[in-house]
Formats: C-alpha cells, sequence, structure tokens
C-alpha cells in the first residue's frame, strides 16, 4: 500500500493477496443513512490494483486481477467482476455490477443499479444511465450517451 492510503474500518473489508493500492486512496466500511450507521463487508481479490486517489464504498467487491485507474469513485454495494479495466476519472453509482472481462474507459459514468454483463467494451466519456442492463459482448463507443437497455 502507498502513503495516505485510508482504510476507514478495515475489519470491514477482506484484501486478498498481492494487491496494490495508490496514495491517498480511501476504502470505507460504512455510511450514514437516515441517521443510522450501515456497516457493509467489502472484498478486494487477488493481484487487484487500485489507482491513486480513488474513493471505494462499503459492500464493494472487486474480483481477481481488475485494475482500477487513477481517481475513479465506486459506490456503495458496486460488484466489479474478474479481469475487469476501469480507467481513469470513471464512477460507478450504487449498486452497479460490471461484468467479468469488462473494460471501462476513463471519464466514464455508469449509473446507480445498471448492470454491465461480461466482455463489455465502454468507451471513453460515456455515459450509461441508471436502472440499465447492457448484455455481454457489447461495444460502446467513446462520448456515448446510453439511456435504454441493451439486451
Amino acid at each position: 500500500m502507498a502513503s495516505g492510503v485510508l482504510i476507514l474500518d478495515p475489519d470491514r473489508f477482506v484484501f486478498g493477496k498481492d494487491i496494490f493500492i495508490g496514495y491517498s486512496t480511501l476504502i470505507s466500511g460504512h455510511f450514514v443513512k437516515n441517521r443510522k450507521l450501515v456497516l457493509e463487508m467489502g472484498k478486494i481479490g487477488d493481484y487487484v490494483q487500485i489507482g491513486a486517489c480513488c474513493k471505494i464504498a462499503q459492500g464493494v467487491k472487486i474480483g481477481n486481477n481488475s485494475i482500477i485507474g487513477f481517481g475513479v469513485t465506486i459506490g456503495v454495494n458496486c460488484i466489479i467482476g474478474e479481469n475487469v479495466k476501469i480507467y481513469d476519472a470513471s464512477v460507478l453509482d450504487d449498486n452497479s455490477i460490471i461484468g467479468d472481462n469488462s473494460i471501462i474507459g476513463k471519464k466514464c459514468i455508469v449509473g446507480k443499479r445498471t448492470e454491465v454483463k461480461n466482455n463489455c467494451y465502454i468507451g471513453n466519456y460515456s455515459s450509461i444511465g441508471s436502472k440499465l442492463v447492457i448484455k455481454s459482448n457489447t461495444r460502446i463507443e467513446e462520448l456515448s450517451t446510453i439511456k435504454n437497455n441493451i439486451v
């Protein structure tokens, strides 16, 4: 782990072997909802690399061999599959799911409760709305805005 990494509630996360977490990254095991403390277990798999200045909320699960770029924000209870790449400054809103072997380009936004299935490519600067499903093997070009399911 690099310097300046802050892990709130370290007992609320399971950390795999041979992981790297970049400087000034914040990993949280809790949040406050309706003035009540909510605790969720999270997991960071084996051989995961997390870039600097990331924010990872509680309940997040990151699969083995995944790479999270610089300044990525991952919301509450997101699930990231194995061998996933999420490039710099992208945002995954709460309860999003990214399937195995998928790539999320830089500065992308994935809305709440959206599921991107396995082997998908989301081009740089793209935005995917909330509560959508993107089918496996879908390729979304750069600068795209997706407002409907792709099934």
